[in-house]
C-alpha cells in the first residue's frame, strides 16, 4: 500500500540519503524535473538545485543531521533537465533508526511555479500602481465607499487640497468638508453603485485654507481586503475654467462691439442718403443761394447749413463769364435800326 501511495501521489515524493543522493523517487517527481528515474539516481539534490538556493538547503540538512531539528519547510528552485527553473514547496522529514541515527529524509515536493509567477506578476503590478500612485501630478486617493474615510492619498492630493496623508488619516471626506456641495459626492456614489465607475465628474472642492477650486474627478470601485473602496483621480481645472470664463467675456465684448459697429454703419448709411438727397436738391437749383430753403436733415448743424450752399456754388473762371451773371450783363442791349446805322457810320469814318 505504501508503494502504491508513493508512486501514485499527485506530488513529487523522494527518499534522499544523508549525503544528498536520491535513493527513491516517484513518477510525478521525474515528470516534474524532466529526468528519468535512472538519471535522477546518478545525481544529488544539490546537482539540480538552483545555485542561489543550494547554501540554504545544505544548511537545513546539516541542522537535521546534528539533531537541531527533524523537519523543515522551504520554497526553493530546482533546475529541470532543460535548464529552466521550477519552484517547489519542499517539506522534509528526517527518518532515524532505532538508535536515533539519521537514515534518510522523506521529501515531498509540490510544483508551485504558476503560483510564484502569479505572485511575481502581482508584485510587479503593485509596484507599478504604487509608483503611479505616488508620482502622479493629479490628486489620487483611496476612500472607503461606505462613509468616505480616507485610506491613502498621494502628493498630488496634498498639492490640490493642502491636506497631507497625516491630516486626513482616520477622517472622512465629511469630517474635513472637502466637498463644497455634498450632492456632488451623492452623484459620485450613485454612479459608482450603478456602473462601478464614474468618469469626468466636475465638482467644487474646499481646500484646507477654505478656498474653493473646481476639479474633474474619475473614480472606480476597488476591493481592499473585502472592503469596497473608491479609487479616484482628480485634476484641478480651475485655470481652465477661468480661461473659459475670460473667453466668454471677450466674446460678449466683441459681439457688443460688432453690434455697435452695425448700428453706426446703419446711421452712417442714413446720413449719407440724406446728404445725397440734399446735394441733389441744391444742384438742381438755378441759384444755389436758394439752398437755404432746403429741408435740412436733423444731423446738419447750423454752420453746415450756412456753408454748404457756398461750397456747392459753381466756381468762376477767368476765361469764361460767371455763370451767375445776368443775361443783361452778358449781352449788349438791343438798339433801333437808325441807331445801329449811325453807329456803323461813325465807325467807318
Amino acid at each position: 500500500m505504501f508503494r502504491a501511495t508513493f508512486e501514485q501521489s499527485s506530488v513529487g515524493m523522494a527518499h534522499v540519503g544523508t549525503d544528498g543522493s536520491w535513493l527513491r523517487v516517484n513518477r510525478h517527481l521525474c515528470d516534474m524535473l524532466g529526468y528519468s528515474r535512472d538519471e535522477l539516481m546518478t545525481l544529488t539534490f544539490a546537482d539540480i538545485t538552483h545555485p542561489d538556493d543550494v547554501a540554504e538547503n545544505v544548511d537545513a540538512l546539516r541542522r537535521m543531521l546534528v539533531g537541531t531539528e527533524d523537519t523543515y519547510v522551504v520554497e526553493k528552485r530546482y533546475l529541470r533537465k532543460g535548464g529552466d527553473a521550477v519552484w517547489v514547496d519542499l517539506h522534509v522529514s528526517l527518518v532515524r533508526d532505532g538508535e536515533g541515527r539519521p537514515l534518510y529524509s522523506c521529501d515531498v515536493l509540490e510544483d508551485i511555479t504558476d503560483k510564484k509567477r502569479a505572485q511575481a506578476a502581482l508584485a510587479a503590478s503593485e509596484a507599478k500602481f504604487s509608483t503611479a500612485f505616488r508620482t502622479s501630478p493629479d490628486a489620487v486617493n483611496i476612500n472607503r465607499l461606505s462613509d468616505g474615510m480616507f485610506m491613502d492619498t498621494n502628493e498630488g492630493f496634498a498639492r490640490l487640497t493642502g491636506y497631507t496623508s497625516q491630516d486626513v488619516a482616520g477622517k472622512t471626506s465629511y469630517d474635513i468638508s472637502i466637498w463644497d456641495d455634498t450632492t456632488d459626492r451623492d452623484r459620485l456614489v450613485a454612479g459608482l453603485m450603478a456602473d462601478g465607475h464614474v468618469d469626468n465628474l466636475e465638482a467644487r472642492f474646499r481646500r484646507k485654507d477654505a478656498t474653493v477650486t473646481t476639479a474633474l474627478m474619475s473614480a472606480r470601485v476597488i476591493d481592499i481586503e473585502g472592503e469596497p473602496c473608491i479609487l479616484s483621480v482628480t485634476r484641478d481645472i480651475s485655470e481652465r475654467k477661468a480661461a473659459e470664463a475670460e473667453l466668454r467675456r471677450r466674446e460678449r465684448q466683441l459681439e457688443g462691439l460688432l453690434q455697435e459697429r452695425e448700428r453706426n454703419l446703419e446711421l452712417l448709411g442714413d446720413s449719407l442718403s440724406s446728404l445725397i438727397e440734399v446735394v441733389g436738391q441744391v444742384v438742381e437749383m438755378r441759384d444755389p443761394y436758394t439752398a437755404a430753403s432746403v429741408a435740412w436733415p436733423s444731423w446738419a448743424s447750423a454752420s453746415w447749413r450756412r456753408w454748404a450752399p457756398q461750397l456747392l456754388r459753381p466756381r468762376r473762371s477767368a476765361s469764361r463769364p460767371s455763370s451767375t451773371m445776368s443775361a443783361r450783363s452778358r449781352y449788349p442791349p438791343r438798339c433801333s435800326p437808325s441807331r445801329a446805322s449811325s453807329l456803323r457810320s461813325s465807325s467807318s469814318s
